[in-house]
């Protein structure tokens, strides 16, 4: 499974994503083990959360991972100065009505703004380092600072970072251009719908691709989630040298 792993980071360079059907991983990580995933990246911390928790209902929390509503395109930490490069969901169960996976490319980002009528100075907002977004008190005493850096939504490097409820409302009063940002890319019309399986992998680019998920009733839907760092070459140069 090492080699098809590779191959699918190669995909991931291409596409942004890659699927795999990985049943033994979906295992493993339900046993708390990363198998061949360790060849590829350094996974959790860093402000980035346990290397791997489940994603399930909760009564007791309102995050999107934890509920049964929508969950608005986003890309994850972005309240980091240095967000993780790939995460992959894997499903063990998945809901018996909705919770499909989905994704929105980077260059579909500033596509899907024009579509919506912002204006070009809007856009050139959307590409100005003036955007912050507000760590969770559980993760500030690890990394050591309240909010991000300030920095674009849609970087000259050609990565992203977005998540609207996150976001920090600066005196510059940026909310209500976050809020058309976020119904222009929720409308998107090149948002890719993916259904994942039970022994199903989506391995995503953090940096480049956008991802949410439909709402679904279904509380025993179970995923696992990790996010990572891509350890230094070949791999790690391919992916972010998108």
């Amino acid at each position: 499974m090492t080699h098809d792993l590779f191959s699918a980071l190669g995909t991931v360079a291409r596409e942004g994503w890659a699927k795999l059907h990985w049943p033994r991983l979906v295992v493993d990580l339900q046993a708390g083990h990363f198998s061949d995933l360790h060849t590829i990246a350094d996974w959790g911390g860093h402000g980035a959360g346990q290397e791997i928790w489940p994603v399930m209902w909760r009564s007791d929390s309102a995050s999107f991972s934890s509920n049964v509503g929508n969950a608005p395109l986003h890309t994850d930490c972005q309240y980091l100065n240095n967000p993780p490069d790939i995460f992959i969901l894997a499903c063990a169960r998945p809901a018996a009505d909705g919770g499909t996976t989905r994704l929105l490319r980077v260059e579909n980002v500033e596509k899907s703004l024009l579509n919506f009528g912002l204006s070009a100075d809007e856009i050139e907002l959307a590409r100005s380092k003036i955007w912050s977004w507000q760590v969770p008190s559980s993760f500030q005493a690890v990394v050591g600072y309240r909010s991000s850096i300030e920095r674009a939504i849609l970087d000259p490097d050609g990565k992203v970072s977005w998540k609207l409820n996150n976001l920090v409302n600066s005196r510059r009063g940026l909310l209500p251009l976050g809020n058309k940002i976020a119904a222009a890319i929720e409308e998107s019309e090149d948002v890719v719908h993916l259904d994942l399986g039970p022994g199903d992998i989506l391995i995503c680019n953090n940096n480049r691709v956008l991802h949410g998920r439909t709402s679904f009733s279904d509380k025993n839907r179970l995923l696992f989630r990790a996010r990572g760092f891509l350890k230094d070459g070949l791999f790690g140069r391919q992916l972010n040298d998108i």
